[in-house]
């Protein structure tokens, strides 16, 4: 009925064959009790025997049969298991010093049948993994035991025959006994003649049933058989212990059958709990947003997966390496995950700092993804592959570009108010930049880095991060490859650069507004003044011509913005500004490129020359630090100087960076020329704001361009005045004529 009801346990299943065991250990007993003939004797304990270990073997049956089933021994089993087997081999033994040859040959036969060799290795498998989740299918032990149990029949039945033989010797011997003794007495004979002839026909109705009975088992294996009993003498009790015999291998059997059809229903039931969690994932699998996929460790892919996946990739091919899969269009990226998931494996590096390590971001398909791999491990620790999360943050991007879009416009809204004549010269200035570097004029890799560069810092000076961030992406790419950027980069850079125009293009104006001229107050009196005293015509036409040039302190005044910028970037006080422009005027275009490279030199300052409040005030300056602009105008020179109260330029460390990279060093001439020389830089680290070493080359050479020279004045710990200067007469429209106001 348990059987029936599928609620067989393991502890239930070894009871009954306990309890079938002790009844046929009573019958053998019995079968033991027969007769002291030596013979027969041992065919008797050599069917006791097969008996015996035929049960070990059937308790394994189930034992193991269950524990397969379950993957693992449940608590005890694993003893009972050992034990079993200890005293199969025991009852082996006697069987083997008692049986009989066609016996011993069907058992040696038994041991070298394939299947059970088979039984024989799963059951050593089961005692090896003690200590680990048991994976034999439990089926093959089933059928591989089954095939021992039926041989193990076949030699039952063959002990059985064994044991007939030897029961009918002792017939024999007792008819050779009595007429022994009709020889030696023959008045004992003749009294004796119908007594032995009623015993021996007794005897021999016995032996034949019971001999019946055995032969029809052999045959049909129908364990329910049974011997009639003819009497209630020794062969009596023979046959109620081989009838008991019977009986308990009706109930082993019984048993099995029952707990292998709740076996099958387990699995039965535990396929279906499989099949609907596996239900349940997929439904998962294909309602999640994210792209879901688990990466073996040789790199390929399960063959689950998310449905999101497949919408962004397409389905995997058995064995495909997943960054083959995901980055089939960027050979760059395909390369980093490929590098990166082989050093996950190598086991050299921690765990976390390879997965952190593998690219983060992706573009396919015009979609931005984001990657993410959490690792799965063994029980030991061991790496055994990852978890892919693949997000798409298109729709947030976007979002985060709007919101860049429209806080940079306001910055440039705001700085058109103060200044619309700069924010033309920006667009002009940075337009012929932007196409200079698109027609490829730039035919040397340090052009390239000067142009790029200045672009950088001209559309940061103007707040313009989307040219900004994509010249920076450009000039990395030209520092670390040291060659002109591909097509594809360039063309971004053309393309933000033209979205910028288009948002800007309402605040631009017409071309009369590019033309238009800012005179200042005292300018108008100077002039005012100029004519009162009469001065000559050719004079005051010169002064009114230099109201076409630009004054400086309209670019000193966008200087002193990219400063304060540049300083809340860097987490620094808000510097204090001094500009002296000594009423200087120069021609806007002739100056423009200079004015971009002088940008490049504020840089530097606020982010080498002014050090960190902290710093400044255990030096004993106050936390925010002093900026100078200024310009003059003398009758051979045009002069230009930026100054900071910083910690001054560290020769020491300049003439290190310097012998380093294989540049001249002895002299301060040369540390000069080295401060000023493409790629060189003293900074630890590169950032969007300095440190790529060519933001000063770029100075340099647009200051030779115009014939000018620079100087470095310093003192360690009192700051640094760059002063770059000009020929007056190659320059002489470009100032205000002597005696206008500064």
């Amino acid at each position: 009925g348990q059987a029936d009801a599928k609620a067989v346990s393991l502890d239930s299943v070894l009871k009954v064959f306990g309890a079938i065991n002790v009844s046929l250990i009573r019958a053998n007993a019995g079968l033991s009790e027969l007769s002291d003939d030596g013979e027969l004797l041992r065919s008797i304990q050599s069917l006791v025997a097969v008996h015996e270990f035929a049960e070990r073997a059937s308790r394994q049956h189930a034992l193991l049969a269950h524990a397969f089933a379950s993957t693992q021994f449940e608590p005890g089993a694993f003893k009972t298991l050992v034990t079993l087997m200890t005293e199969e081999e025991l009852y082996r033994e006697v069987f083997t010093a008692n049986a009989s040859e066609s016996a011993r040959a069907l058992h040696d036969a038994s041991r070298s049948d394939a299947r059970v060799r088979r039984a024989d290795a799963l059951r050593a498998a089961a005692i090896a993994s003690t200590d680990e989740a048991l994976a034999v299918d439990h089926n093959a032990w089933f059928d591989a035991q089954q095939e021992r149990l039926d041989r193990l029949a076949a030699i039952e039945l063959e002990a059985l025959t064994g044991m007939r033989r030897a029961a009918a010797a002792k017939v024999a011997d007792t008819r050779r006994t009595t007429r022994n003794g009709i020889a030696v007495s023959a008045l004992v004979l003749l009294l004796s003649v119908a007594l032995a002839f009623v015993l021996v026909r007794g005897l021999s109705r016995s032996i034949e049933v019971l001999g019946e009975a055995a032969a029809h088992v052999r045959r049909t294996r129908d364990y329910a058989t049974r011997a009639r009993k003819t009497a209630d003498d020794e062969f009596g009790a023979l046959t109620d212990a081989f009838n008991e015999m019977l009986a308990g291998i009706q109930a082993r059997d019984e048993a099995l059958e029952g707990h292998r059809q709740n076996l099958e229903a387990t699995v039965a039931e535990r396929t279906r709990e499989l099949e609907k969690r596996n239900g349940e994932m997929r439904l998962v699998l294909d309602n999640v947003d994210q792209a879901l996929v688990t990466i073996r460790r040789d790199g390929t892919m399960e063959p689950a997966y998310s449905a999101a996946f497949e919408r962004l990739f397409g389905a995997p091919s058995p064995g495909e390496h997943f960054a083959d899969r995901i980055a089939d269009h960027d050979p760059r990226a395909r390369a980093f995950l490929r590098m990166g998931w082989e050093a996950a494996c190598d086991d050299f590096l921690p765990l976390e700092v390879v997965l952190d390590q593998l690219p983060k971001a992706l573009l396919r398909g015009g979609r931005h993804l984001t990657l993410g791999f959490k690792p799965i491990l063994s029980p030991e620790g061991q790496f055994n592959g990852a978890l892919m999360v693949v997000t798409d943050v298109t729709a947030t991007m976007d979002s985060v570009r709007e919101y860049e879009r429209q806080r940079e416009y306001i910055q440039v809204f705001e700085r058109a108010v103060k200044d619309r004549i700069g924010l033309l010269g920006f667009v002009s200035d940075t337009g012929k930049l932007v196409d200079a570097v698109s027609a490829r004029t730039a035919a040397e890799v340090d052009h390239v880095m000067r142009l790029v560069h200045t672009i950088k810092g001209n559309a940061g000076l103007w707040g313009v991060t989307s040219v900004a961030s994509v010249a920076h992406e450009i000039e990395s790419f030209v520092v670390e490859e040291r060659s002109p950027p591909p097509d594809e980069q360039i063309e971004a850079l053309k393309e933000a650069w033209r979205a910028f125009v288009a948002r800007v293009s309402g605040l631009l104006g017409g071309a009369a507004q590019a033309t238009r001229v800012d005179v200042t107050h005292e300018e108008i009196e100077a002039l005012l003044e100029m004519a009162r005293q009469r001065r000559d015509h050719a004079e005051l036409e010169r002064a009114i011509e230099a109201l076409r040039n630009e004054r400086t302190d309209v670019r000193f005044n966008r200087m002193k913005d990219q400063a304060e910028t540049l300083a809340r970037r860097l987490g620094k006080p808000k510097p204090d500004v001094h500009i002296d422009t000594g009423g200087v005027r120069l021609p806007a275009a002739r100056f423009a490129a200079m004015w971009q490279a002088l940008c490049h030199v504020v840089r530097n300052v606020m982010d080498h020359g002014i050090e960190m409040p902290e710093a400044r005030v255990r030096a004993g300056k106050p936390p925010g630090g002093a900026l100078t602009l200024c310009s003059r105008a003398t009758a051979d020179e045009i002069l230009i100087e930026i100054g900071d109260d910083g910690a001054g330029i560290d020769w020491e460390r300049v003439r290190e960076k310097a012998a380093a990279v294989g540049l001249p060093s002895a002299t301060r001439r040369d540390l000069e020329a080295a401060l000023f020389s493409p790629g060189f830089s003293t900074a630890e680290q590169v950032t969007d704001v300095s440190g790529r070493g060519v933001g000063l080359g770029v100075a340099l050479h647009e200051c030779g361009r115009l014939a000018g020279r620079v100087e470095i004045d310093t003192k360690a710990g009192e700051g640094t005045t760059f002063r770059f200067r000009f020929p007056r007469e190659l320059n002489e429209a470009a100032v205000l004529p002597a005696g206008a106001p500064s």
